[in-house]
């Protein structure tokens, strides 16, 4: 009877403790979906963060200077994107902040300035600059994470030390010392071109926030003229080399010589005539001129080769082939400056007060505009009440 009840008892007990199994199996998938539909949300949330940050006219404009190639649009894009959902880059960057920002790096170092540079600061350093080079995109859209701190511009022509210290403070108490932006939303946007003839185009833009802060960022698309390096070998090298084999022939009185020489001058002129057609009527793209280029530098070496042989015999050095250079990579620059006028900041309809094109109109020192603009700045300056503010990156929140 005994064995019975207790037969009886586990079963009950079994019973119980079945539904209260289930009851909490229940209640962690419940939870696991809720977090995973969390996550969901996150990332959905963000993407759209992104895509209408990418969208934006000013945006839109950069990247299509900087590229191309759609492709590599896309390719680049995407990558930044995947680094905004890379904590790991953020954390890197805000390390580097603390010991490379403008503030520290204002103090210099105790060895003094031939000293050399500690490591860390080396490195972070030279992540930083990377992340404004590469990684510029990156970066605007977590422009509602950086902290600014208030960082004067110190111009003896304009006021003395004292005085840039007073206005920092005043800066300070009507804006704060430091201040993170509430949106990476651009409203209005400029840019103007500086040319280095055959060289570059550098085009510099003004960003202008929706809380009326101004942003720099440089584009420099440099100029690939390879078509006339690949001239210049042709009718410079090429050329002198025939007046050399001429020169040869004429001078010699060995006639085997002048025969073997002979040879050398038919064989390259034809190759010569060839290339340098293409020189005149040639329509390639740059990237094939550096291949002309390597081609004709191979045919003119080897035939300067022979020469060289058949005068100087085993003293004759061999030469190697001319190579083309690659092509210089256009580069960017997004600056760790932030400007703005309190009077502006102050006022809700930013683009009813200020012009981000009269701002780089007469306060922007251009190539072609001479210095004496000074007193145009001075003027506008003084209308939005003084000189703009500046801040500089300090921080990133996590």
């Amino acid at each position: 009877m005994k064995i019975n009840k207790l037969l009886t008892l586990f079963s009950i007990l079994s019973l119980s403790i079945l539904p209260l199994s289930c009851q909490n199996t229940g209640r962690y998938s419940t939870k696991k979906e809720i977090i995973t539909t969390s996550i969901k949300n996150e990332n959905y949330i963000l993407e759209q963060q992104w895509n209408n940050f990418i969208k934006q006219e000013s945006i839109s404009k950069i990247l299509n200077l900087i590229f191309d190639d759609d492709t590599k649009k896309t390719e680049f894009i995407n990558a930044q994107f995947e680094l905004i959902q890379n904590t790991k880059y953020a954390e890197e960057f805000k390390k580097s902040l603390i010991f490379s920002n403008n503030v520290s790096l204002g103090f210099g170092l105790d060895g003094g300035f031939f000293s050399e540079r500690p490591y860390i600061l080396t490195q972070s350093s030279k992540f930083l600059e990377e992340s404004k080079s590469k990684n510029w995109l990156w970066l605007l859209f977590n422009l509602t994470k950086i902290e600014f701190v208030n960082f004067p511009v110190f111009d003896q022509f304009v006021s003395s030390t004292d005085e840039t210290s007073l206005e920092a403070k005043k800066n300070g108490m009507e804006l704060g010392m430091f201040y993170t932006p509430k949106s990476n939303i651009f409203i209005d946007y400029t840019y103007k071109i500086e040319s280095i003839k055959d060289y570059s185009d550098t085009y510099q833009f003004y960003l202008l926030t929706n809380e009326g802060f101004i942003l720099n960022l440089n584009i420099t698309k440099y100029v690939d003229n390879y078509s006339w390096e690949y001239s210049n070998l042709i009718n410079n090298d090429g050329e002198n080399f025939i007046e050399e084999l001429n020169l040869s022939i004429n001078e010699s009185n060995d006639e085997s010589f002048k025969n073997q020489v002979n040879n050398i001058l038919s064989e390259f002129t034809q190759i010569h005539v060839i290339y340098k057609a293409k020189v005149k009527n040639s329509n390639n793209e740059i990237k094939d001129y550096r291949n002309e280029f390597n081609n004709y530098s191979v045919e003119l070496t080897k035939y300067k080769n022979r020469l060289g042989l058949l005068k100087n015999g085993e003293n004759w050095n061999i030469q190697e082939p001319i190579k083309a250079s690659q092509k210089v990579d256009d580069e960017v620059e997004l600056f760790s400056y932030i400007y703005v006028y309190s009077k502006v900041f102050l006022n809700r309809n930013k683009n009813d007060v200020f012009d981000i094109k009269q701002y780089v109109k007469n306060t922007v020192s251009f190539n072609d505009i001479p210095h004496n603009n000074e007193t145009n700045k001075i003027i506008f300056n003084d209308f939005y009440g003084g000189r703009p503010i500046r801040y500089t990156f300090y921080n990133i929140k996590l």
